[in-house]
């Protein structure tokens, strides 16, 4: 009995200490290591979390788990676990750092950004091309150019597209909205003409001329008690009023296209970027 207790003993001892090597710190590292390098993102960073869990004070582990979060499009999680994982931002590692101001873009925590960014420990030329992704995401001209200046001398990636794209900024080809409402007053459609959208503005011409010249010919016919007349009337002057708006839209809608359009290819440069 005693010899049969002691083979039992010996059995879990040794799984025991196989388990540990197979788990040890080291070959955790390793395994997570291989999740990420084969882009298994999101069980990297359960893997990760796990070893910061044995070793909290390791700042190699920290990075590696809020890229990883990073790098799973997990934005959100990763700026609250980087405030969990230091006290402040001053506590950053360079590496830490340069991540951190790309997640607040990304999730366009931009408040955040202003408040924290000076506090960052990185060089002042490399948090100043964040600042100006930053600006030119959030539509912050002046700020841009501002920025931009101060990077004159100091190369980045993209920097030409950047200048491009602040440029174009610098005289956009917008439409105005009251010039396109005032033409359609003038002749119903030519705002929408304005704007390059034919088609609305061809139909807005058609269907208030049609709609008025039967009205005309109703009262020309019948005079003022022309039923016809009053008819068309009414609704060619709600077609009139309604093309005057729409042509202001359509400027509107013109101006907006125009600066996604703009902002899509700032989020494209960051992208590649980052």
């Amino acid at each position: 009995m005693k010899k049969l207790s002691l083979s039992i003993f010996l059995t879990l001892y040794a799984i025991a200490a196989y388990s540990q090597d197979i788990y040890n710190t080291e070959n955790s590292k390793k395994f997570a290591s291989y999740l990420y390098q084969s882009e298994q993102f999101e069980l990297a960073a359960i893997e990760y979390e796990r070893l910061l869990f044995l070793d909290d004070r390791n700042d190699s582990i920290k990075y590696k788990l809020l890229s990883s979060y990073f790098e799973n499009k997990d934005f959100g999680k990763a700026i609250s676990r980087s405030k969990k994982l230091y006290p402040s931002v001053k506590d950053f590692t360079d590496p830490v750092a340069n991540l951190y101001l790309k997640l607040l873009i990304l999730n366009e925590d931009f408040s955040d950004f202003d408040l924290q960014y000076t506090a960052v420990p990185l060089a002042n030329n490399k948090k100043a091309v964040y600042k100006l992704h930053k600006n030119v995401l959030n539509r912050e001209w002046q700020e841009a150019y501002d920025t931009f200046n101060e990077l004159q001398a100091f190369p980045f990636q993209y920097k030409s597209n950047f200048n491009e794209l602040l440029e174009r900024s610098k005289k956009p080809d917008t439409k105005s909205p009251f010039l396109a409402g005032i033409l359609s007053a003038i002749i119903p459609g030519t705002g929408k003409f304005y704007t390059g959208n034919f088609k609305d503005g061809i139909f807005s011409l058609l269907v208030v001329g049609g709609t008025t010249f039967q009205a005309i010919r109703g009262f020309n016919k019948d005079g003022v008690n022309s039923t016809s007349g009053w008819i068309f009337g009414t609704v060619a002057t709600g077609f009139y009023a309604g093309n005057i708006f729409g042509s202001v839209k359509s400027a509107q809608v013109y101006n907006e296209n125009y600066w996604l359009e703009i902002e899509n290819e700032t989020r494209i440069l960051i992208n590649n970027s980052y």
